[in-house]
């Protein structure tokens, strides 16, 4: 059995299908026109087919293809029929007769499986279509919450799932081979134990033969034979499993679809409605825990000679509710998203590390490595399981992308084989792909060599983005409040190691943090932008002066004793805009134009009141497959920390000058380039507003890079100063893989 070790591939094991048109209709009795029950309906020369319903009527998919399509319709006591139709016509309503045949009755055996039949071959042959002893499935794993209908990612973790036979059932076990949590906001707090990972494994149908396959529990179930359907371009059985409605065992209500040629399992949808059941609820204290439902999905493929698991999607929801009130405090589902990878027989070494139940504690194997991680697939949540897989081929990495068949089918242009011609193409993947919206700008050796935009400034209208347009470049601003204050140190204005009081005095933390500490992200003081909902914040909705930005916003209690460690926050640079304003006696934006926007002739750089009126791009948030405008909120307000606005062509006059002296002297550039603190969301080593690579671009020259997120807008800025490369990327289509970007970039030029 060929392996495939590395899940750059896991693209290959999902067939990609394009149904080219839909066709249904009824069959119908020539002379009396009544509907014809379960005809089967196959298209000639292929394994694609289905079977009319109790009415007659059906409904089949058709791959597109080059030839003409024939129907052949068959159907006891009845001629069989042919019928040629266009490849390029869609045919919603046909009416097929069919001429009865009473001679062919004694010639032909009934073929028509009921629901019951289908379900027992499938447990007869489990033998041959599944492995019977041991072996070892290889996965990555993906876990994110639901909470108050916001997602978050939780846990991403390759893992071994080793199953193996008992006498009674099988049993298994994990071995997580690597896992990260999340870093988003700080927020992420999961434990090493009470994960779910386990517990999503083992609601996988075919490890345990649970509920509705489960033969001990058919007389709990109603089965109904569905029309046959078309998976991957095979002809599958469809069988649904309903509780009978006087069972008071809790079960799940399920579609099953079986290979119609061996019977064996490839895809089931399954459901319990807590709701429906009224199962009884866990009452604590003043609130009752109620659980609505669980759903999940399982799929599997055939490697060589066996089946083995494909995908496996689980949904857990559960809801608090506040007894006295009634009023719900907490609503949230738990999604967990498995995709397998490698299956491996007759392995019969144990894990090294296994969790072989829910809750277990393991020792963490091995270190964080970005490399890795890179080279992963990413799982973003999704509202459906199948949609998470066409999400999943949609973000592979590039290398794969690029070959991938459904992004061919798309139509890619011939690209030059130069190096600009590389990132073109590059760029063009990721844009047809739906992962960047924007504009490019990259140079090495001090030579533009790419500069081109891609896809819509305004997608409603579709008004094109070009190399001109204006973004908002997020906390790329913060580079420029650092600029500044360096600057005013420069004149004497200010040192290093004031204290905020010098300026601020009656700032809660007045006599406790420094502007070294600020700079840093070491104060302690927690990010103003993640303490409610944004809809409902006072900052995001109303314009707000410095002073009470600073006064209502950036006064929490500390997170942690100033210059103990160093954790990202956005209220730091607001207390920065509040001291240059104190020192200079006039608005921030002033000062930025004084001191950096005129002296670098970045004279397209703007505050969000002085956009003009053209050539601006509208922020969009990716919501599944399909774009919404950004909300409109106060940016103003985070002046200092973001929501500046610039050109591409504007930022590489910034990165030039922070490669020169132009602006700073040798020792404010290598100050704000060295590094201060490990920041553990890049895995690279943190300056003043400035990442300095450790592990996540694969070059060996110095290497540093910032990036900025404004709800609807991301951007990237890097720079190598020894190889004059400066890679700048704009988006206005909310988050974009631009560590990943901007690595495929640097292989090409480095």
């Amino acid at each position: 059995m060929m392996k495939i070790g590395i899940v750059y591939l896991l693209i290959f094991l999902f067939p990609i299908i394009s149904f080219g048109q839909i066709i249904s209709g009824k069959i119908i009795d020539r002379i009396s026109a009544e509907p014809i029950p379960y005809a089967n309906i196959l298209i000639k020369d292929s394994h694609s087919g289905t079977v009319s319903n109790e009415d007659g009527e059906f409904e089949i998919s058709v791959v597109k293809s080059k030839n003409e399509i024939k129907l052949v319709i068959s159907v006891i006591g009845y001629k069989t029929a042919q019928i040629q139709l266009s490849k390029d016509t869609h045919y919603p309503n046909l009416v097929i007769e069919l001429e009865e045949n009473v001679f062919e009755l004694n010639e032909v055996v009934i073929s028509y499986l009921s629901a019951n039949q289908i379900f027992d071959n499938f447990h007869k042959n489990c033998s041959t279509n599944y492995y019977q002893e041991s072996a070892l499935l290889k996965a990555f794993y993906h876990s994110a919450l639901s909470e108050n209908d916001e997602f978050k990612h939780l846990l991403e973790a390759t893992i071994n799932v080793r199953e193996f036979s008992k006498k009674k059932h099988r049993t298994f076990e994990v071995e997580i081979t690597q896992r990260r949590k999340s870093n988003d906001y700080r927020i992420e707090r999961w434990g090493e134990k009470n994960n779910y990972l386990f517990d999503a494994i083992a609601s996988n149908p075919m490890l345990e033969l649970s509920d509705f396959l489960d033969k001990r529990n058919k007389k709990y179930y109603d089965l109904e034979r569905l029309p046959n359907t078309t998976y991957n371009s095979e002809s599958v059985y469809v069988v649904q499993f309903t509780p009978k409605k006087n069972t008071t065992k809790p079960l799940y209500k399920a579609t099953a679809y079986f290979n119609s040629d061996d019977f064996a399992l490839i895809k089931a949808e399954y459901a319990f409605n807590n709701d429906e059941h009224k199962i009884k609820n866990q009452s604590l204290k003043n609130k009752t825990y109620h659980i609505p439902f669980i759903s999940g999905s399982v799929q599997y493929q055939k490697i060589d000679e066996y089946y083995t698991l494909k995908y496996l999607g689980y949904n857990n929801g559960w809801t608090v509710i506040n007894n006295i009130s009634n009023d719900t405090i907490v609503k949230d589902i738990l999604k967990d998203e498995i995709l397998f990878y490698e299956n491996q027989c007759d392995y019969s070494k144990p894990l090294a590390n296994p969790l072989t139940k829910w809750g277990d504690i393991y020792k963490k194997p091995f270190g964080y490595d970005v490399e890795y991680w890179d080279n992963q697939v990413k799982i973003p949540p999704s509202q459906l399981f199948e949609k998470a897989i066409e999400d999943l081929e949609r973000h592979q990495p590039i290398q794969i992308q690029y070959f991938n068949n459904s992004v061919n089918n798309i139509g890619l242009p011939d690209f030059e084989n130069t190096p600009g011609g590389s990132i073109d193409s590059i760029l063009t993947v990721y844009n047809l792909t739906k992962l960047f919206n924007g504009v490019a700008l990259v140079t090495s050796n001090g030579e533009i060599i790419h500069h081109k935009a891609y896809g819509y400034q305004e997608i409603q209208d579709s008004i094109l983005i070009d190399t001109s347009t204006v973004f908002d470049i997020g906390s790329i601003t913060k580079q420029f409040t650092t600029a500044i204050i360096l600057k005013l140190r420069s004149e004497g204005k200010l040192h290093l190691e004031d204290k905020i009081g010098k300026y601020i005095p009656n700032y809660r933390y007045a006599d406790k943090i420094t502007i070294h500490q600020l700079l840093a992200h070491r104060s302690g003081i927690p990010t103003y932008d993640y303490q409610e909902k944004l809809n409902d914040s006072k900052w995001f909705n109303t314009k707000l002066s410095t002073n009470e930005m600073v006064d209502t916003f950036c006064s929490d209690d500390l997170e942690f004793e100033p210059d103990t460690k160093m954790e990202y926050s956005n209220s730091n640079f607001i207390i920065l805009t509040a001291i240059i304003e104190e020192i200079e006696g006039k608005d921030y934006y002033n000062v930025l134009d004084e001191l950096i926007l005129m002296p670098l002739n970045m004279s397209n750089t703007y505050s969000p009141v002085s956009l003009p009126a053209k050539n601006v791009a509208k922020g969009y948030i990716l919501d599944g497959n399909n774009y919404t405008i950004e909300p409109k909120w106060e940016k103003s307000n985070s002046k200092g920390s973001g929501n500046t606005y610039s050109t591409s062509t504007d930022l590489m006059k910034w990165l030039n000058a922070t490669n020169s002296s132009e602006l700073l002297d040798a020792k404010d550039r290598s100050l704000i380039k060295s590094p201060i603190s490990y920041y553990e969301y890049y895995d690279s080593d943190f300056g003043y507003s400035w990442g300095i690579n450790r592990n996540m671009f694969e070059i060996s020259s110095p290497t540093y890079f910032y990036g900025g997120t404004s709800l609807g807008f991301f951007s990237m800025i890097t720079t190598v100063p020894e190889k004059g490369i400066n890679i700048i990327l704009l988006s206005n289509t909310g988050n974009f893989s631009r560590i990943e970007l901007t690595n495929e970039i640097l292989k090409i030029i480095k």
